[in-house]
């Protein structure tokens, strides 16, 4: 138990660390000038304008630090502090988490993905319509009434549920109001829950796997972490594709947390172990190389092969996130997966485990610490 509780925690920290480690060189999509302009040690590189200037590249990362998470890191870290927080995994509270720091007024600044914004965006239009349909069940109710009502209600729906969720909003309306406006507040809560579809986009780009490692570590041993990380996916990336691509993720993440080895890179979908086929079975060849031909972009059918033809190839933590910094392109994306998968199999420090002055250069480092003791228990 103690080395799987070890690999549980390397698993966390190997992802964040590789996503950081990677932040300053992200979305450089000219392999050669990634290695002009950080030829030995490309890790925790401060973002700089210049370094993508004339050739095809996105600086994304202006306001960001050496040490700080890219938008993939903060995504992770949101499904973390939602386990953190609440003990185990429940969508209503991971994408409560997740609202309150990446939207409006939450604690975020920074780029927002296509996904992170559709999804903001649909869990608005979800409440958005909730509230009107809430006005239809009793015209008679006046006004003020009504919006106190939805106020309490909007407060605790989606951070509660079942005979809590009762309790908590009984509470809140006797506060002010009358008992008798309980069961139209019950009513309301109703509306809500049934309006609360996935949010998440049709997207199958890397964001959709960014948060399985915290998933994984806490829940590996529960018979169904697949649904689990399933419904988590959907959160963002609502798209059947994605989520076969997260199967894939999730197992692999799975056998390595059990055997502390790479398992094979198969895949039971089609689609995926046909993406996977065009990269490990290139042996021959570098993840560089690899990784042009099948595609620098965000998509998951690009993405996670580069990151299998890495984990064949690869001889130690600092030596695959290197490699995958030089590859180029979303490697920020590439790197949780990467990462974690070798954090979980080489540890922490060592000849081929997770540099401790690494960690240390995490800008959340402290946070991220306390959030993995209450997560690995």
């Amino acid at each position: 138990m103690t080395e799987l509780n070890d690999r549980r925690r390397a698993m966390i920290w190997g992802a964040l660390v590789a996503d950081a480690a990677t932040m300053g060189l992200h979305w450089i999509y000219d392999q050669s000038r990634i290695r002009k302009v950080a030829p030995d040690t490309p890790e925790f590189h401060t973002p700089n304008a210049a370094d993508y200037a004339g050739v095809p590249a996105y600086f994304a990362h202006p306001t960001r630090v050496s040490g700080d998470q890219s938008q993939y890191g903060e995504q992770m870290l949101v499904m973390l502090r939602s386990l953190a927080e609440n003990g185990s995994y429940d969508r209503r509270a991971y994408q409560d988490t997740f609202r309150a720091h990446f939207g409006y007024g939450g604690p975020y600044v920074g780029y927002i993905d296509r996904p992170t914004r559709d999804t903001l965006d649909t869990i608005a239009r979800l409440e958005r319509d909730a509230v009107q349909a809430a006005r239809a069940i009793d015209p008679n109710i006046d006004d003020e009434t009504h919006n106190i009502m939805v106020t309490k209600v909007a407060a605790n729906v989606t951070r509660f549920s079942g005979d809590a969720l009762k309790q908590e909003i009984t509470d809140a309306v006797v506060q002010t109001h009358d008992a008798k406006y309980i069961d139209y507040a019950m009513q309301i809560a109703a509306v809500f829950l049934k309006a609360q579809d996935y949010p998440g986009a049709d997207d199958v780009q890397l964001p959709a796997i960014s948060k399985l490692p915290p998933l994984i570590a806490r829940h590996h041993d529960a018979d169904d972490l697949g649904d689990m990380a399933a419904d988590a996916v959907r959160v963002t990336n609502n798209a059947d594709v994605a989520v076969n691509y997260a199967d894939f993720a999730t197992e692999t993440l799975l056998q390595t947390l059990h055997t502390g080895k790479i398992p094979d890179m198969t895949a039971d979908d089609p689609e995926v172990a046909t993406a996977l086929s065009r990269a490990t079975t290139r042996t021959g060849d570098t993840t560089g190389t690899v990784t042009a031909d099948i595609g620098l972009s965000c998509y998951l059918r690009f993405g996670v092969p580069s990151v299998a033809h890495n984990l064949m190839t690869a001889n130690s933590f600092v030596d695959a996130i290197r490699t995958n910094i030089y590859a180029g392109g979303d490697n920020c994306g590439r790197a949780i997966f990467l990462g974690a998968v070798l954090g979980a199999v080489h540890g922490i420090d060592g000849d081929k485990g997770i540099p401790q002055i690494w960690i240390d250069t995490l800008a959340q480092r402290d946070d991220i610490a306390a959030m993995i003791d209450k997560v690995v228990v």
